[in-house]
């Protein structure tokens, strides 16, 4: 029986208890006085007064129910009622590091109360209302690229691992392994720790895994103090792509350019050949910005807002519309404007590789790559750093020096607010967007365009 209840029972039970006892038979009276003592029934309206205390203490310097310190910049949050209860839980994204973990609270009529933590990149998915759960991770190098699913049940008190299924393969080109075909000796199938065959796997898989579901994580709300009153006092129950209800400062951050009439023709079909492509999603958006130093701006494309989703930067030139190159994570990318500089990152499993371009002449060449790679202990505790820059072996000083004379610009990213820890900034990819953008007779972008 799920918690919340049983509180609600216990209550009740406790009330009826103290209205038996005072029947019956009179008794002697007592030379000593009792105190009474009453417990009050919980109060499950409260939720959302107490995560916004919980989450205010912890901005302001607290510790969390993990019993460490967060790092509220790095963190997102959203009120989700994973299974379906009337009682939301909260869900807390540590960060964007491969360790980072999203934290799930509940509230059990008294208090706000840990549930446990799941997740990779600080990102989950979830069934919605069925309470479950599950978590995917990428871990690759030269030659094995290995898939880790692991799914999770809520069960309204805790968080519970329930299947691990793991993929390996040396084949890049099948990456990510679904399980509507069997690649015979190309991929290696585990459950747990046990190696099991294609059919096995697939059963296993569609048993544990959901076919529908939604990812929460870097899509959260910011975890500030105005988004934090402003989410919890105004009962906001799904963090889902929703804007943060704190008001956004998007000023200056929508394109109001000029392209001409040659360009816009060739990133109009850009645009629509990828809108009606296998790889455009319903969270691709698309943005305009100087990036290399003509007057024609450079098209955008955001392929998602997942992890592993990078952002493809076309230039227009004599060539026409070309594909310089694709770049950043959670379909952000930062860029030094009119400089042509593009800055590549992307986190994996403790390495954080590094690429810097340099946009110029219709052509993005790489000019710097560097990689840091974190080591942990048995127990996930980070032991140490190592850093390699062009694939040397340096240390941290030489790596900073390096990396520094790139990262030292005044790099500006597709956010809403500009800066490398918000979600992308972009018009929704749609017929409709695609044509108030660029089909019109104006030089100038017109229309009626929607912004996520």
């Amino acid at each position: 029986m799920n918690k919340k209840r049983v509180a609600a029972l216990a209550a009740a039970c406790l009330v009826a208890a103290g209205l038996l006892s005072s029947c019956g038979r009179q008794e002697k009276p007592q030379e000593t006085s009792l105190t009474e003592t009453t417990t009050a029934p919980p109060d499950f309206d409260s939720w959302s007064s107490a995560y916004e205390e919980y989450m205010l203490s912890v901005v302001a310097g607290g510790d969390n129910l993990e019993g460490y310190k967060y790092e509220p910049e790095e963190c997102r949050f959203g009120i989700i009622d994973l299974d379906n209860s009337g009682v939301p839980e909260l869900l807390i994204s540590e960060g964007e590091y491969p360790a980072s973990k999203v934290n799930i609270y509940i509230y059990d009529g008294y208090n706000v109360k840990s549930a446990g933590s799941a997740g990779s990149g600080g990102e989950i998915r979830y069934e919605p209302e069925k309470g479950r759960l599950y978590s995917y991770e990428l871990l690759e190098d030269s030659e094995l690229y290995q898939e880790t699913r692991v799914a999770y049940m809520f069960t309204g008190d805790e968080v519970v691992k329930t299947w691990q299924g793991t993929t390996r393969t040396a084949d890049e080109s099948i990456v990510p392994v679904g399980c509507e075909e069997d690649y015979g000796d190309k991929v290696t199938y585990l459950s747990g720790e046990t190696e099991t065959d294609a059919a096995e796997y697939r059963r296993l898989y569609e048993e544990n895994i959901p076919a529908d579901d939604e990812t929460f994580g870097r899509n959260g709300f910011k975890f500030d103090r105005d988004n934090i009153i402003s989410v919890c006092e105004n009962g906001v129950v799904s963090a889902g792509t929703e804007e943060s209800t704190a008001e956004q400062n998007t000023e200056g951050y929508a394109f109001d350019g000029e392209i001409d009439a040659a360009a816009r023709d060739a990133y109009k079909k850009v645009l629509t050949d990828y809108y009606n492509s296998a790889d455009s999603t319903p969270e691709s958006v698309f943005s305009f910005a100087y990036i290399d130093g003509d007057d024609v701006p450079e098209l955008l494309v955001a392929e998602s807002d997942s992890r592993s989703s990078g952002v493809r930067i076309y230039t227009f030139g004599e060539d026409g519309a070309v594909l310089a190159c694709t770049a950043g994570e959670y379909g952000v990318v930062g860029y030094a404007e009119k400089e042509g500089i593009i800055l590549n990152t992307y986190s994996g499993s403790g390495v954080t590789s590094i690429t810097v371009y340099k946009l110029e002449n219709g052509a993005a060449t790489v000019v710097w790559e560097g990689t840091e790679i974190t080591n942990y202990d048995d127990g996930g505790n980070e032991t140490g750093k190592e850093y390699e820059a062009a694939g040397v072996s340096v240390t941290k000083e030489e790596f900073d020096s390096q990396y520094g004379q790139y990262s030292a610009l005044n790099l500006k990213y597709n956010t809403d607010d500009g800066e490398k820890g918000a979600d992308a900034y972009g018009y929704e990819l749609t017929d409709e967007n695609i044509e108030a953008a660029l089909g019109t007779a104006s030089e100038e972008i017109t229309g009626e365009i929607t912004v996520i």
